[in-house]
């Protein structure tokens, strides 16, 4: 709740000063003949004709040059000279003629209050030597301050203000103008500093410099030569520097006023005390620090203090300032004054409007002492740290009008009865307290009150009274998160005044909405949400034409139907009833409800019957939730009047069919479109491009939704979330959609889309996260993609995605989940994406992906979870320092050849490579009798169950060349070990593979803790076979042990000795029995 001053701004109050000054003077003005000045008339008419003179408002008299007796309009001649010219408040233009510095015997030139008059201030007019009083202000003067008008040595009363066009500085030259008594130039462009040297104006009286917020420097402690000072502004300025101590010489000061100006520091000086005549001071707004002087309790007589807003002020509150007794306002707010309340002041008897809110570190209790301020009409203590309990004693402030104790979380204790005395009460504010207790019935004395704010007090309790019907005159009235319980009084009906009624958040509330409340027929804004309100919607209260803002959503308890006869609330804005037990339809009638702007009827699952078409009069509202209903039907193309529609949410209404209205593309500054979780069916409208304001699209979980994705959307480049999910949309992904470069949520998953992943969707520069897993897309991921640096999360799982992982990828450093399982992938684990830094889960199962982990990949400092299955990788696993990685199961490499353990490794069901991995997945070939090798990396094409292979058949009655060292790390008993006959497989160049299978099983006897070793003995491979150009020979290893006894073999120390034709590549497997 904003704070109101109450009080007219003081440069209005001065602006009304000086012209109701300026009316009585000019009333008082008598002019006269102009007989003796008539030779001087020929220089006025000259003025009169430049300046639009037939336009002024009063011109009698102008250009009569045959009768010097007719009397001029504003002009005084006396002795044959021209002495005094006012021509203010008289619509008069042009510019200040330079002409009338002839008038040498002229004393008062008043020209002020004609806004159309412009120019510049003359510098011949240093000639009017006589002058004593100069106003020119409210015009729209420019230019300078004249050097030459030092010469004014007569002037007095030299008044420039309210000119914003004026500029320059103040001239220093003018401290010649020694007689001067007041001076005002205010509210101008008036720039530079306060010139020292006017400190030789020993007559003045009223300096008035403030309002110039292009004034600069430092406040000149020389002028306390001006000891004749009564009035003094320099507010709202750029000056800057501390309070001069030598200014505690004007002691005539009554009227200081240095506020608003943000730049001033330093401290309050004591030695101002002697400024003893001072009735107002205004310090705030600035960055002044220190404390509260004790010594300006010499300030006796002073009525007007006002030191808010200054947040580096500190210390206490001085008791001592008990002696001004006559001070009426007393604002020191916005600080960082601590301490208590000084029971001493109780004798500001005079106080009227005390004001010390926002001052977050004053502790203590409110002081039962300051009951003597019993013409107190203005009390704000809120925003503390204070605490105790409301004094009763308080009861004798009955002058009090507006009363704030809100915002005192350390307030406790409860709501005095004996505060019924406070009669003349008009606001009162305890909210945000620790205050328990119940609402007192006696209160209803306050029959003057407007506003009565209770809220945020959640240990009040009890029932709201029905004698405070007599508070008739109560216009706003908050008592919510409270504890209120009982039901709503039906003698509030009386409240006729009443305008903004707030009962929400106040769960132990129960009974029925009363039809007598029908009678507030003022209010505009009733907010009864959040409780245990039953019953049904009153028809009654139809004839609550003023109502702007209702909210009864959150009354699970509130049953019936929308009543029809609310249509007569032609002037509700806001309308909440969500969240309740309501049923029945949506009322066609309420298309009279024309102005509505926000509208929602959500988590009503009984709601039923169709959306009515006749809503489309609702061509204001910005907001339309109707989710989570019954509702059916179809949706209303006629709702495509709703032109100023921003956010419309219709999801999770199952029961909703039909299409997506074509004509809904009239809804052009749509931000939000929310239609998923339905029945509906059709494709998506293309028409809905002109849509170009849309920012949060949702069409998902729509499974009879089909068609393509349309490429004409791409001119909602200003969609950040599109979710179409779910559905049964098929077709491409539309190159043309890389317009939406504000794109950050976008997801298609679970549909059935087919083709390949655009290179132009890189300009989504924004994208954040981006699922379109689960379709049936085929192509490569795009190099492109690498411009995603914003990325977050990636799942392109489940499709049918081939080619390699993109190295480029590497510079998506904000990514942090990627899952690429279950596609066709293939080629080697990328070192490069080392790089992506941020990455907390990678997942690639289910792939045909070949080669190692890249030892780099421990630089991958947040990963929590790996999951290679699948694969067919082989090697050692890195030795990642990533303690995230030892949770169990945060790494699988089941069913591939990858060597590890650890405590985050999966453990897997058995031991077998998938199908098209079998065979060599990296393997050495001679094809010469000098030894020459190649490596071939690969997966096969086909693979088979036959023993023979090109005609060869592997023999089992020779032995074998070498043997083959086997070495087990197992904590049990029995282990067999023994090579099995694979499948064999014919790799994609036509490479001839053999394998080697067990002569016999070897049955270890192993002892906890050691090494055991096993040499097998293969059956032989016939001569021609290894006489074979580009023969390989593979083997493959059971290792057989009963139980869940190993976490994981480790197969190590294999030789083929006495092999010098062979290139030999030993491969082992990590998997987990």
């Amino acid at each position: 709740m904003m704070q109101s001053r109450n009080r007219i701004p003081h440069h209005h109050f001065i602006i009304l000063q000086t012209l109701l000054f300026a009316c009585i003077l000019h009333a008082a003005n008598t002019t006269t003949s102009m007989c003796g000045c008539m030779s001087q008339a020929n220089v006025l008419m000259d003025f009169y004709n430049s300046s639009n003179g037939a336009g002024w408002t009063h011109k009698d008299g102008w250009g009569s040059t045959t009768d010097c007796s007719i009397p001029w309009y504003g002009v005084t001649c006396s002795s044959g000279s021209i002495t005094f010219i006012d021509l203010s408040f008289n619509n008069v233009t042009g510019t200040l003629p330079s002409s009338w510095s002839s008038f040498v015997n002229i004393t008062d030139l008043r020209l002020n209050s004609n806004p159309l008059l412009s120019g510049s201030l003359p510098p011949e007019w240093s000639g009017m030597s006589q002058l004593t009083t100069l106003w020119i202000y409210g015009t729209n003067i420019s230019g300078t301050l004249p050097l030459a008008w030092s010469t004014m040595t007569s002037m007095q009363d030299l008044r420039l203000n309210s000119n914003p066009m004026l500029s320059g500085s103040l001239p220093s030259e003018w401290a010649s103008m020694s007689k001067l008594t007041t001076l005002w130039i205010y509210g101008t462009n008036i720039s530079g500093t306060l010139p020292p040297a006017w400190s030789t104006m020993t007559s003045m009286l009223d300096l008035r410099l403030n309002s110039n917020p292009m004034l600069s420097g430092s406040l000149p402690p020389e002028w306390s030569g001006m000891s004749q000072l009564t009035t003094l502004w320099i507010y709202e300025t750029n000056i800057s520097g501390t309070l001069p101590l030598a200014w505690s010489t004007m002691t005539s000061m009554q009227d200081l006023r240095l506020n608003s100006n943000p730049m001033l520091s330093g401290s309050l000086p004591s030695e101002w005390a002697s400024m003893s005549k001072l009735t107002t001071l205004w310090i705030y707004g600035t960055n002044i620090s220190g404390t509260l002087p004790p010594a300006w309790s010499t300030m006796t007589i002073i009525q007007n203090l006002q030191l808010y807003d200054n947040p580096l002020l500190s210390g206490s509150l001085p008791p001592e300032w008990s002696g001004m007794s006559q001070v009426t306002t007393l604002w020191i707010y916005g600080t960082n004054i601590s301490g208590t309340l000084p029971p001493a002041w109780s004798t500001m008897t005079s106080m009227l409007d005390l004001r010390l809110n926002s001052n977050p570190m004053l502790s203590g209790s409110l002081p039962p002492e300051w009951s003597g301020m019993s013409q107190l009409t203005t009390l704000w203590i809120y925003g503390t740290n204070i605490s105790g309990t409301l004094p009763l004693a308080w009861s004798t402030m009955t002058s009090m009008q507006d009363l704030r104790l809100n915002s005192n979380p350390m307030l406790s204790g409860s709501l005095p009865s004996e505060w019924a005395s406070m009669s003349k009460l008009t606001t009162l504010w305890i909210y945000g307290t620790n205050i328990s207790g119940t609402l007192p019935p006696a209160w209803s004395t306050m029959t003057i009150i407007q506003n009565l704010q209770l809220y945020d007090n959640p240990l009040l309790s009890g029932s709201l009274p029905p004698e405070w019907s007599g508070m008739s005159q109560v216009t706003t009235l908050w008592i919510y998160g409270t504890n209120i319980s009982g039901t709503l009084p039906l003698a509030w009906s009386t409240m006729t005044s009443m305008l903004d009624l707030r009962l929400n958040s106040n769960p132990m509330l129960s009974g029925s909405l009363p039809p007598e409340w029908s009678g507030m027929s003022q209010l505009t804004t009733l907010w009864i949400y959040g409780t245990n309100i039953s019953g049904t919607l009153p028809l009654a209260w139809s004839t609550m034409t003023s109502m702007q803002d209702l909210r009864l959503n959150s009354n699970p308890m509130l049953s019936g139907s929308l009543p029809s006869e609310w249509a007569s609330m032609s002037k509700l804005t806001t309308l909440w009833i969500y969240g309740t037990n309501i049923s029945g339809t949506l009322p066609p009638a309420w298309s009279t409800m024309t102005i509505i702007q926000n509208l929602q009827l959500y988590d009503n699952p009984l709601l039923s019957g169709s959306l009515p078409p006749e809503w489309s009069g609702m061509s204001q509202v910005t907001t339309l939730w109707i989710y989570g209903t019954n509702i059916s039907g179809t949706l209303p193309p006629a709702w495509s009047t709703m032109t100023s529609m921003l956010d419309l949410r219709l999801n999770s209404n199952p029961m909703l069919s039909g299409s997506l209205p074509p004509e809904w593309a009239s809804m052009s500054k749509l931000t939000t479109l929310w239609i998923y979780g339905t029945n509906i069916s059709g494709t998506l409208p293309s028409a809905w491009s002109t849509m170009t304001s849309m920012q949060d699209l949702r069409l998902n979980s729509n499974p009879m939704l089909s068609g393509s994705l349309p490429s004409e959307w791409a001119s909602m480049s200003k969609l950040t979330t599109l979710y179409i999910y779910g559905t049964n949309i098929s077709g491409t992904l539309p190159s043309a959609w890389s317009t939406m470069t504000s794109m950050q949520d976008l997801q298609l998953h679970g549909n059935v889309l087919v083709g390949s992943l655009p290179d132009d969707w890189s300009q989504m520069v924004s994208l954040v996260t981006l699922r379109i897993d689960s379709n049936n897309l085929n192509s490569n991921l795009p190099n492109s993609w690498a411009s995603f640096q914003n990325l977050k999360t990636v799942q392109l799982d489940s499709n049918s995605i081939t080619g390699i992982l993109p190295p480029g990828w590497s510079t998506m450093i904000s990514l942090q989940i990627l899952i690429l399982n279950a596609n066709n992938i293939d080629g080697v684990l990328p070192s490069s994406w080392a790089n992506m830094t941020s990455l907390t889960q990678l997942q690639m199962s289910d792939n045909r992906l070949v080669g190692s982990v890249p030892p780099l990949w421990v630089r991958l400092p947040l990963l929590q979870q790996l999951l290679l299955q699948n694969n067919c990788l082989t090697g050692t696993m890195p030795a990642f320092i990533n303690s995230a990685l030892y949770v169990p199961n945060a790494i699988n490499v089941c069913y591939t050849k990858i060597v590890e353990s650890g405590p985050g490794v999966s453990r897997c069901p058995g031991y077998q490579w998938p199908e098209y991995c079998y065979g060599v997945a990296s393997h050495t070939i001679s094809d010469s009798p000098l030894g020459q090798s190649s490596t071939k990396s690969g997966v096969p094409s086909s693979i088979t169950n036959s023993s023979t292979l090109s005609s060869l058949t592997i023999s089992r009655t020779a032995t074998a060349p070498s043997p083959s060292q086997w070495v087990c790390n197992v904590s049990s008993d029995s282990v067999f070990v023994q090579l099995t006959p694979p499948s064999v497989a014919m790799f994609d160049d036509g490479v001839i593979v053999a394998f080697v299978v067990s002569a016999d099983v070897r049955n270890i006897v192993h002892s906890a803790g050691e090494l055991s070793f096993v040499r097998l003995t293969t059956n032989s491979i016939p001569r021609v076979t290894l006489a074979t150009i580009g023969l390989s020979i593979a083997m493959n290893v059971s290792i057989i042990t009963p139980g869940d006894t190993a976490a994981r073999w480790v197969v190590g120390g294999v030789s083929m000795a006495g092999v010098v034709a062979l290139n030999w590549t030993a491969q082992s497997s990590n998997s987990v029995p």
